[in-house]
């Protein structure tokens, strides 16, 4: 994970272990990276793979292919995931 602030600097780097790379996993990270850092506003997300119209596609990861990336929903955000 990387967070950075919105001149690009870095706020936090680092690593954090899940035992299986799904989708509630994604978003328990996101949540409490939120938590940690209370002035996000946006969240952007990586992955080993393809997207194609918001909808993961091929990836290393068998849990995400097919997983609709552009709807999770940061719910302390209320935003989306992009």
């Amino acid at each position: 994970m990387w967070i950075a602030n919105l001149s690009g600097e870095t706020v936090e780097d680092g690593f954090l272990a899940v035992k299986v790379a799904n989708v509630s996993a994604i978003e328990d990270v996101i949540e409490l990276l939120i938590t940690q850092h209370t002035g996000i506003k946006a969240v952007g997300i990586g992955i080993p793979g393809l997207v194609h119209q918001g909808v993961i596609n091929v990836c290393d990861i068998a849990e995400l292919i097919n997983v609709p990336l552009a709807r999770l929903r940061v719910r302390q955000l209320q935003s989306f995931v992009t």
